[in-house]
């Protein structure tokens, strides 16, 4: 008796979640926007930051199911932009004048047109951030150490400004 009973609450629950129109997973494919993101013009003296942006706002944009990024002939939105500006700052010494930390500044800019071409949103985002330099005050300090700790920050900065273009391009419909 107590079985039947708990198949019943069971069967009750799975028919009232059904027809709330609730639903697992993903949602159905006409309320996805498809996305194409070719690279961004890289207009800095840096290398591999438009990559490193690219690969952060991908990153971003597949964790939601309400976004596919597709190929170019599928695509419905495009993403298109510029890297307008990068710039590294010392903003901190040790007492024998050696950099102890920097300032990463970024500026992009994003176009959102649709697939004929019409620009439907468009916004300039600025980020910054400052970070260890690594230096230890040792004679023989690992310059190699530095740059892989500003590709790190450069990467997290990326991922920061695709947080927050996902919320700028969702934030009302296109």
């Amino acid at each position: 008796m107590n079985k039947i009973i708990k198949i019943t609450i069971l069967l009750i629950l799975l028919t009232l979640i059904a027809s709330c129109g609730y639903r697992f997973g993903y949602p159905d494919n006409k309320n996805i926007a498809k996305i194409y993101l070719p690279y961004l013009k890289n207009n800095t003296s840096e290398p591999w930051l438009d990559n490193y942006f690219i690969e952060e706002l991908k990153r971003e944009l597949i964790l939601h199911p309400n976004v596919k990024v597709v190929f170019e002939n599928e695509a419905e939105y495009f993403i298109d932009g510029k890297i307008l500006d990068f710039k590294k700052t010392s903003i901190s010494y040790s007492s024998s004048d050696k950099t102890l930390e920097y300032r990463l500044e970024l500026k992009v800019n994003i176009i959102v047109k649709n697939k004929y071409g019409k620009i439907l949103k468009q916004k300039t985002f600025y980020w910054n951030r400052e970070y260890a330099s690594g230096y230890t005050g040792k004679r023989n300090f690992d310059v190699g150490a530095s740059e892989a700790k500003k590709k790190e920050f450069l990467k997290k900065i990326c991922a920061e400004i695709a947080g927050e273009i996902y919320h700028w391009l969702f934030s009302y419909n296109f």
